[in-house]
């Protein structure tokens, strides 16, 4: 049983780094088309006014990987508890059923994060 609960979790593991690539992947596409939208007003906004756009990309870019950051984080938390959760070996719970610990709590956060 240890071992399986193991097993799961280093696929969780394995899920999650995927995750974490397709959310930085997203960012990095994210970045592109900012800085493309912002290159296509390059010769429609007055000079003066050039600061403020480069202000508003910047601006919008670090929200962006902020995002990132955070939902990268999130996944670690999750597969943290998971990992916590496979490594215990915690008892049937009184009605005999199994505790899923951590693993009930990550699926939970994937969803709320993926869907």
């Amino acid at each position: 049983m240890a071992t399986e609960v193991n097993t799961n979790a280093t696929k969780i593991e394995q899920i999650a780094d995927t995750g974490k690539t397709h959310v930085t992947t997203a960012g990095k596409d994210a970045d592109t088309k900012i800085d493309e939208t912002a290159k296509g007003f390059d010769d429609k906004v007055p000079e003066g006014a050039k600061s403020t756009v480069t202000k508003g990309v910047d601006s919008a870019k670090e929200g962006v990987d902020g995002g990132v950051k955070a939902t990268n984080e999130e996944v670690d938390k999750a597969v943290k508890n998971v990992s916590g959760g496979a490594d215990s070996k915690k008892p049937a719970t009184a009605t005999g059923e199994k505790s899923e610990g951590g693993f009930a709590k990550f699926k939970a956060k994937l969803k709320k994060m993926f869907n």
